[in-house]
């Protein structure tokens, strides 16, 4: 590959960055009671009842120990379109 088409790729994914728009879903739980609908914890995480605002529930993806990972998984949010985007 030489330095003009290096050049030439470079622009057109920056022109396609700049005229492409993605939008993020908004998603917002008070963890009081058990997972939202469709959504799925996986390996340490778990929901605590206390430990959020003013001793609220709460989320945890991992304690402070080590060697620990946890993952949340929520379903897609905005499913106008295939892969969710809308």
């Amino acid at each position: 590959m030489t330095a003009g088409m290096l050049t030439l790729f470079v622009a057109w994914g920056f022109a396609f960055m700049a005229t492409s728009s993605t939008e993020a879903g908004n998603y917002s739980s008070d963890f009081n009671t058990d997972l939202p609908a469709g959504s799925a914890i996986y390996i340490d995480a778990y929901v605590d009842s206390t430990g959020g605002v003013d001793n609220s529930g709460v989320l945890k993806l991992t304690n402070a120990v080590a060697n620990q990972g946890g993952a949340f998984y929520l379903p897609v949010l905005d499913p106008v379109l295939p892969g969710g985007r809308g």
